[in-house]
């Protein structure tokens, strides 16, 4: 197996998780550099690499001429950016093709950038390959599509199923979900994980599959299908515990902002039974109501109540409801973490539902706390206290 030293190109916060927890990234791959655009505001700050041996920082460079010469590899996470943006990165990219051998999509790119980045690749005669995330396909998404076996029935899965799901996007699921993975495989457990983006591969578990997306599979089918690949997932892997975060929204937000109705989250809710619900939400600011609502709400459409709200620092601006009602595009916040966690202790410490921040160790063993607690009462499997 090839080894690869791979620049990050373009960072950003989305890209955080995984130098978060660097030490589930596949020994394959070696970060040697993180680029982004002076304008973003990550350019000349150092990143420390987490749980990495021995530690390592890295210092965000602007320009791809200015990573290592020996960097043969190119991650383009997702990101988001404008399509003349997308257009130029791509260009610069172009300019140094010739020292990669391997470069890696993610992102979802406009379908003529994808286009010249397959070209720029093609034009090299085999020396550079193009990886695209998106239009991979896993072993277990071929073999159940082409599955002639359909029956209605669902198959019993017999251990836990913790679900993370967001009521917006960038609302801190990825992370949430390798900081869970993280603390249950260090108290000894086997997990089985499927995470929201699609290159979750590259850390040792599963991505999303991509017969959910696919417009061509009818929904009643794609439940019994995703129930059978949880099952296979489980028979194969034999987990104690399994840890599912859905990609994209729970809900629409107006008649303009749909989210495709969160109908994704919808089929998996059908397809298994959940045994803890993990909402992650925008920042609101003192509304143990709001939260109130949004947990009933995930009860009577997906049969499951929260069970905990991570709130992240993604605030909206609720002060014109009548703008939102009618708004094509959302407009947001980034808050300090630190200004998230001070307003849980001061306006939650008392809500029914926990609400926590996972980027606060407190909070975090918290929450897993709570977890193994629940999961303790609720089944028979061997949870250790």
């Amino acid at each position: 197996m090839k080894n690869y030293k791979m620049a990050i190109y373009p960072y950003s916060e989305e890209v955080s998780p995984i130098l978060e927890h660097i030490h589930y990234l596949n020994p394959q791959y070696k970060i040697n550099a993180l680029i982004s655009p002076k304008g973003w505001g990550y350019f000349n700050k150092t990143v420390e690499l987490n749980n990495s041996d021995p530690k390592i920082s890295i210092t965000i460079l602007s320009s791809l001429y200015e990573m290592a010469e020996d960097t043969n590899c190119i991650f383009i996470p997702e990101f988001d950016a404008t399509k003349q943006f997308e257009a130029e990165m791509i260009d610069n990219i172009n300019l140094v093709i010739s020292r990669i051998s391997k470069i890696i999509c993610a992102a979802f790119l406009k379908k003529e950038n994808l286009e010249k980045l397959k070209k720029i690749c093609l034009d090299t005669n085999g020396k550079c390959e193009l990886e695209i995330k998106n239009e991979i396909k896993t072993k277990n998404d071929a073999n159940l599509e082409i599955d002639e076996e359909y029956s209605s029935h669902l198959e019993d899965i017999p251990i836990p199923i913790i679900v993370i799901a967001g009521m917006w996007e960038n609302t801190d699921k990825f992370y949430v979900s390798l900081a869970l993975r993280n603390m249950f495989l260090n108290d000894g457990y086997k997990v089985s994980q499927i995470g929201s983006r699609n290159y979750c591969e590259m850390l040792g578990f599963h991505s999303f599959p991509k017969f959910m997306q696919n417009s061509g599979i009818d929904e009643a089918k794609k439940v019994i299908l995703f129930n059978r690949y949880i099952k296979k997932l489980y028979d194969f892997e034999k987990p104690d515990i399994i840890i599912i975060s859905i990609p994209g929204a729970s809900q629409s937000f107006n008649s303009k902002i749909t989210n495709r109705f969160g109908i994704l989250h919808y089929l998996v809710f059908k397809a298994v039974i959940v045994d803890f619900l993990l909402m992650c939400t925008f920042f609101v600011n003192n509304s143990i109501e709001f939260l109130n609502i949004i947990s009933q709400s995930c009860k009577y459409k997906f049969g499951c109540p929260a069970d905990c709200f991570h709130m992240s620092n993604l605030s909206i601006n609720f002060s014109d409801f009548e703008l939102l009602y009618d708004a094509k595009e959302m407009s947001f916040l980034t808050l300090p973490r630190q200004k998230v966690c001070e307003a849980i202790s001061e306006y939650y410490k008392n809500s029914p539902i926990s609400v926590v921040n996972v980027y606060d160790k407190t909070n975090m063993v918290g929450l897993y706390n709570q977890i193994i607690n629940k999961l303790s009462v609720n089944t028979t499997i061997n949870i250790i206290s």
